[in-house]
């Protein structure tokens, strides 16, 4: 017997927003966000987190429970789509005075319908008789409807999960700077300070290590592809766990960042915005993992699950779990004057950005981001440059601590001496060999950790 339902499921709860009502949420939320943020306003942008989280919750429940809605009514529409086969098969092959008389009737009606078009009513009553109308695909017209909308859905939930992160984390940072400045104006590290943030690191990279590895194993010893919950149960507990985690790491970065600067000694200053830039960049790289878990978990809600999942599990067979990011030789500031390093050198440096700015580059002529990069410990310095970018528009301001990865350059028109050119990363490249490389690319739309893809990593802008 067909499954034949009366109660309105699609009525009830969360069905009352349709999609362009999420669409149109979601839009408001992110614009707020990003008002809030060009702003400034770091309580406003902190308490928009929640509204960004709530928008997100609602669009995840509508993605589920569509999901689950069309799960449950699948045998009904099938049942009654097969029921409509069996009964215009049997009616075209039925030559009795009776089933004539019904084609008619059928011809005439749909003759009526079609607004008089005799030829079309005939081709819609020939393909009721040999059973290739729509009318005998709803479950499929059904499910191929709700995937269209999820389509539109999925994108937009990880973005906001991704969005709600970043406006707690970049607030709670803020706040924490200013908060530290504010009721400590005078006062400088001590040695609990530099061990908590030492501690902070650690506990950080140890998580970044253990997620990717958890989830990179699941997917590699899902052999036969039949641990899909598992793979959604891991992501699900990860990402929570990375929400609570990464407010509380962002309070301490700022807070560090408030103090450090005020150390008088400065070999001691060095070392401790080696530890601000390795700390800023232990964070983003969760929150890359964040992103990645948010859209895992929305992927796997949508009506057809497991071909995303078999696409993921794909993606692992080829590919290493953890970046392949490339990094230079580490070299003091002071050692890029030595004669004997040849121009083209990969190099790594740290120290402080100066004299930032854009400039007409000479070579080819377009404008480029030029600073001074300044060893904190010696005051030695030499010239960075972003061919034909804004790191300004990235967010690098004058008095930041950087870790650059960079090309030795040597009698250029843009330079007094020796300096940098900056590498930039091809992630296109990367992510063919690496899991998280790849992850970083497919989450970029969400949240960008190597923006216009330099590769470097710096302690964000406090001002006001």
């Amino acid at each position: 017997m067909p499954e034949i339902r009366r109660m309105p499921l699609e009525l009830f709860p969360p069905f009352a927003s349709d999609v362009p009502t999420l669409m149109d949420e979601s839009v408001t939320a992110m614009e707020t966000y990003k008002d809030h943020l060009l702003g400034l306003r770091w309580h406003e942008l902190h308490n928009q987190s929640a509204i960004l989280a709530g928008v997100a919750d609602k669009i995840l429940r509508d993605i589920q429970s569509r999901s689950d809605l069309e799960e449950i009514g699948a045998k009904s529409l099938s049942d009654t789509d097969s029921g409509m086969r069996r009964f215009f098969s049997a009616l075209a092959s039925d030559n009795s005075t009776e089933a004539t008389q019904t084609k008619n009737d059928l011809l005439a009606e749909l003759t009526q319908q079609l607004g008089g078009d005799a030829t079309a009513a005939q081709a819609a009553l020939d393909a009721l008789l040999d059973s290739s109308a729509p009318l005998f695909n709803r479950r499929k017209m059904q499910k191929s409807s709700i995937a269209d909308d999820q389509d539109l859905l999925v994108p937009t939930y990880a973005q906001l999960s991704a969005a709600a992160n970043s406006a707690t984390v970049e607030a709670s940072i803020r706040l924490a700077y200013r908060k530290t400045d504010q009721i400590l104006p005078q006062a400088t590290l001590e040695e609990g300070d530099n061990s908590l943030v030492n501690r902070e690191i650690d506990k950080l990279q140890q998580m970044h290590d253990e997620v990717i590895n958890r989830l990179y194993g699941l997917l590699t010893n899902d052999t036969e592809g039949s641990n899909s919950i598992g793979f959604l149960e891991a992501c699900t507990a990860e990402q929570t766990r990375l929400a609570k985690i990464l407010p509380v790491s962002a309070m301490i970065s700022g807070s560090y960042l408030a103090l450090f600067q005020r150390t008088p000694a400065a070999n001691e200053k060095s070392a401790q915005s080696s530890q601000a830039v390795n700390l800023f960049e232990k964070i983003e790289r969760l929150r890359v993992l964040h992103a990645y878990t948010g859209m895992v978990r929305a992927e796997m809600a949508t009506v057809d699950p497991g071909r995303w999942y078999s696409h993921e599990k794909n993606r692992v067979s080829s590919r290493e779990a953890l970046t392949n990011r490339p990094q230079g030789t580490p070299t003091t500031i002071a050692g890029l004057s030595n004669t004997s390093l040849p121009t083209g050198e990969f190099i790594a440096v740290k120290g402080e950005v100066q004299n930032l700015r854009i400039e007409d580059d000479p070579s080819p002529p377009k404008f480029s981001t030029f600073f001074d990069l300044v060893d904190i410990e010696t005051g030695e310095k030499t010239q960075m440059r972003a061919h034909m970018f804004s790191l300004i528009n990235n967010g690098l301001s004058n008095g930041a601590a950087a870790h650059i990865h960079g090309f030795l350059r040597k009698n250029e028109p843009w330079l007094t001496n020796v300096g940098l050119d900056i590498d930039r990363l091809s992630l296109t490249t990367l992510n063919n060999n690496s899991w998280f490389d790849d992850i970083t690319y497919r989450v970029r739309r969400y949240y960008r950790l190597y923006i216009d893809e330099m590769n470097m990593f710096f302690t964000p802008y406090m001002g006001e």
